[in-house]
C-alpha cells in the first residue's frame, strides 16, 4: 500500500533543493512545459495574496549511501515548481494585463521579484506550500502510474503526454531523437503551443509508421499506442528507420522556399509530402528541378484557389478542389491521406496542367 505524508515546505526550501539538483522532473515520464506567461503570473499573484495552491506530489526516488542526499521526483507540480523559480530568477515580471486583482494590481504590476519590496521578498521566500510526500513506493512505474492517474482528463493531458507520462523504450525515444532535429526549428514547423504539447513529437512517431507500414489510417490514437508498446523493447529496424526518416527530411528540404513554405508548414500538407518523397526514394526517383518547379506552381495556384463552381472539362480546378477536400477535413483517414498522396505524386512529376483527369 502506498503511503501518503502531508506537510509543508517554505518556497525558500524548494528553490534550494530544485536549483541544487536534489528535486528534479523526470522527464522520462513528465511532459514538458505546458504553461503560458499569464499561468505563472497568476500563481505568483495567489502566494503574494497569501491564497492557497495545489498540492505537490514528491517522491524520494534514491539516496546516496555515501552523502545521504536524497533525489526527490516532483511527481505533480512542476509547473508551479519552475514558474516559482522563474520568476525568482527573474525571467520574467507580473505584466499588470495577466494580474486579477485590481485591488494589488497598482502594488504589483509589471514588476520582477527584485523590484519587490523586502517585506514581499520574504512574503515569497517564507509562503507555505502543501505536499503530498508518497512513499513505501520502490519503483517508477508505480509514479508513473499515478502521474497518469492526477493527469488523466484530456484537458489536462493529451494523448501524447500520455504515452509520454506511461511509456518509454526505443520507439518513444526514437521519436523524440527526431523531434530534435534542427529542420523543424530552422522552418518553423512547429510553434511553441505544439511543442510544449508534445504535437512535434506526435508526428515524428507517425513518420516513423509511414516508415514501418506507409500510409495507414490513423483517425484514432491505437497505432501510434500499439507502436509504443510494440517496440518498446525490441525494436531491430530502429536505425534503418531513423536513416530513412533523416534521408526523407534532407529531401523535404529541397522544396522548401519562400514561396512554399506556408503551404508546407500545414501539418495534413507537410505529411503527404513525406508520403510522396518516401515513394520517390522507394522507386529512386531523383528529385529534379523540373519536380520543384511542378511544385511551385501547384502551391501557388492552390493557394491562389478558391472554391468556385467546378466545370467537368476544367483539369486544374478539379484536382485543386479534390486536393482541397481531402484537407479540410478527417485528414488523418487512409481515403484523403490516399487522395493527397496520388495527387501529389502525379503534379510532381507531370506538372498539375499535364494530368488527365482520368487519372483522378
Amino acid at each position: 500500500m502506498i503511503s501518503k505524508n502531508f506537510h509543508i515546505v517554505k518556497v525558500k526550501d524548494l528553490y534550494d533543493k530544485f536549483t541544487a539538483g536534489v528535486l528534479v522532473v523526470d522527464e522520462s515520464y513528465q511532459r514538458r512545459k505546458v504553461w503560458n506567461e499569464t499561468d505563472k503570473i497568476r500563481l505568483i499573484e495567489t502566494i503574494l495574496i497569501g491564497y492557497i495552491v495545489p498540492s505537490l506530489y514528491l517522491w524520494d526516488a534514491e539516496t546516496n549511501p555515501t552523502t545521504g542526499q536524497t533525489i526527490t521526483h516532483i511527481v505533480d507540480g512542476q509547473q508551479r515548481v519552475n514558474a516559482i523559480v522563474e520568476f525568482i530568477e527573474g525571467e520574467f515580471s507580473l505584466l499588470k494585463s495577466s494580474l486579477t486583482q485590481p485591488d494589488i494590481t497598482g502594488s504589483y504590476a509589471n514588476k520582477k521579484f527584485d523590484e519587490l519590496t523586502k517585506e514581499e521578498k520574504v512574503n515569497i521566500w517564507s509562503y507555505n506550500i502543501p505536499v503530498v510526500q508518497l512513499s513505501e513506493v520502490d519503483n517508477v512505474e508505480t509514479i508513473k502510474s499515478i502521474f497518469y492517474r492526477l493527469n488523466l482528463t484530456d484537458y489536462n493531458l493529451r494523448a501524447q503526454e500520455k504515452r509520454h507520462s506511461t511509456s518509454n523504450g526505443l520507439f518513444a525515444e526514437l521519436a523524440i531523437e527526431l523531434s530534435e532535429n534542427e529542420f523543424w526549428s530552422n522552418n518553423n514547423l512547429f510553434n511553441a503551443g505544439d511543442i510544449k504539447r508534445m504535437k512535434d513529437i506526435e508526428f515524428c512517431a507517425s513518420l516513423i509508421l509511414l516508415a514501418r507500414d506507409g500510409i495507414i489510417n490513423q483517425t484514432t490514437q491505437r497505432p501510434l499506442n500499439n507502436a509504443y508498446d510494440d517496440y518498446k523493447d525490441v525494436y531491430k529496424e530502429r536505425d534503418t528507420d531513423k536513416i530513412r526518416i533523416l534521408s526523407w527530411i534532407d529531401s523535404l528540404d529541397k522544396f522548401i522556399n519562400d514561396k512554399t513554405i506556408g503551404f508546407i508548414q500545414k501539418k495534413s500538407q507537410l505529411y503527404t509530402m513525406f508520403t510522396v518523397i518516401d515513394h520517390f526514394e522507394r522507386n529512386e526517383i531523383e528529385i529534379s528541378d523540373n519536380i520543384i518547379s511542378n511544385f511551385t506552381e501547384f502551391v501557388k495556384m492552390y493557394l491562389d484557389y478558391r472554391n468556385e463552381e467546378v466545370d467537368n472539362n476544367d483539369t486544374i480546378k478539379i484536382i485543386l478542389n479534390t486536393y482541397k477536400l481531402a484537407v479540410s477535413e478527417g485528414i488523418n483517414k487512409l481515403q484523403n491521406r490516399m487522395i493527397r498522396f496520388n495527387i501529389m505524386k502525379k503534379v510532381l512529376l507531370q506538372g498539375i496542367s499535364n494530368i488527365d483527369i482520368k487519372d483522378i
